[in-house]
């Protein structure tokens, strides 16, 4: 009981102290982005060629991501670790990779490769059936072995930068 009480009061005072490092970082931060005196035009220039004009709220919200990371999400994911048995997490991350079938076959498609759509269909079929919704993957078992396809590497082929 102890430990879970000082674990407890470590995570809050861990808290407030990110939230305050964080308001610190932005405050610290804040001038980075600060345009030179035009007595030195080779720095304008580069500053101008350099800027980015969304740099300090780019820098907020990084501190806000990265804050809710830390505070949030990364024990939330450790939880989740610890509560949860590996074999369940494995069924869960099979079903959300069954769900994404579709897209990954539409992706596919767009590519122009009908051989990796015909197996990313029939991994559809199967694990939604046989597998039971997907929670076992049996189709790589049957040969029918994922793959990668999303539209990045769609538009990738596709010769878009």
């Amino acid at each position: 009981m102890r430990s879970v009480q000082k674990t407890r009061l470590s995570f809050f005072g861990a808290s407030r102290l990110l939230a305050l490092l964080a308001a610190l970082a932005v405050f610290d931060l804040s001038g980075c982005a600060t345009k030179p005196p035009a007595s030195d035009p080779d720095a304008v220039a580069d500053f101008e060629q350099t800027n980015d004009p969304l740099e300090p709220t780019n820098r907020v919200f990084y501190a806000i991501n990265n804050g809710i990371d830390t505070v949030i999400l990364r024990p939330a994911a450790l939880a989740y670790r610890y509560a949860i048995p590996g074999p369940v997490r494995e069924g869960v991350h099979h079903v959300l990779a069954n769900i994404s079938s579709p897209v990954q076959l539409a992706n596919d498609i767009l590519e122009g490769k009908p051989r990796r759509a015909g197996d990313t269909t029939m991994r559809f079929l199967i694990n939604t059936t046989v597998g039971v919704l997907g929670i076992f993957d049996v189709a790589t078992k049957w040969g029918y072995p994922d793959h990668d396809a999303d539209f990045g590497m769609t538009m990738a082929l596709w010769g878009v930068p």
